[in-house]
C-alpha cells in the first residue's frame, strides 16, 4: 500500500488544494448592459439639441462681451459727466461766494438805512435770478447725463432681446 505524504503546514496544505474557479461569466453579466441601438430620430434630436445649445452659448458669450464693453464705456462717460457736474458746482459756489463777499463789502460802505435796504433788495433779486439760472443749468446737465448713461443700456437690452427671440 502506498501512502501520500500530507503537508505539515497549513500554508502547504492550502497550496496543495486546487483553487476554485472564479465564475467570471456571472460577474460580467451583472455589470454589462445589453447592446441597444439608439433610434435615429432620438440621435438626431440629441444632436440638434447640442447644436442649439452651442449656438445659444455663443450668442450669450457675444452678448456678455458686448455688455462688458458697453459697461466700461458708459462708466468712463459717467465719470466724465460727474467730473463736469462737480466742476460746474464748484464754479457756481465760487460765483455765489464772490457775490456774497462783494455784497458784504458794499453793505459796510452804506451811509444810510434806506441805501442799505435798497442794496439788500437788489442783492436778493440778483441772487434769486442767479439761483433760477443755476437750477435750470443743473437740471439740463442732469437730464443730459442721464440720457447719455441710459441710452446705451436701452439699446443693448433691445439688441439682446432681438438676438434671443425665438425663431
Amino acid at each position: 500500500m502506498t501512502t501520500t505524504a500530507k503537508p505539515k503546514t497549513a500554508a502547504a496544505a492550502a497550496s496543495a488544494k486546487p483553487a476554485p474557479k472564479a465564475n467570471t461569466a456571472t460577474k460580467q453579466d451583472v455589470f454589462s448592459f445589453p447592446a441597444a441601438e439608439v433610434p435615429a430620430a432620438y440621435r438626431e434630436f440629441a444632436e440638434k439639441g447640442i447644436e442649439q445649445s452651442k449656438e445659444a452659448y455663443e450668442q450669450f458669450k457675444t452678448a456678455a462681451e458686448e455688455a462688458k464693453v458697453l459697461m466700461e464705456e458708459t462708466l468712463e462717460k459717467t465719470h466724465d459727466n460727474v467730473v463736469e457736474f462737480n466742476s460746474k458746482a464748484i464754479e457756481v459756489a465760487q460765483e455765489n461766494t464772490d457775490a456774497a463777499l462783494a455784497h458784504a463789502k458794499d453793505v459796510f460802505a452804506v451811509k444810510s438805512f434806506a441805501e442799505a435796504i435798497e442794496l439788500q433788495s437788489g442783492f436778493i433779486k440778483n441772487q434769486i435770478n442767479a439761483l433760477q439760472d443755476q437750477t435750470k443749468l443743473f437740471q439740463e446737465m442732469t437730464t443730459k447725463f442721464n440720457e447719455e448713461s441710459v441710452a446705451p443700456y436701452k439699446a443693448m437690452v433691445s439688441k439682446t432681446v432681438e438676438t434671443f427671440k425665438l425663431k
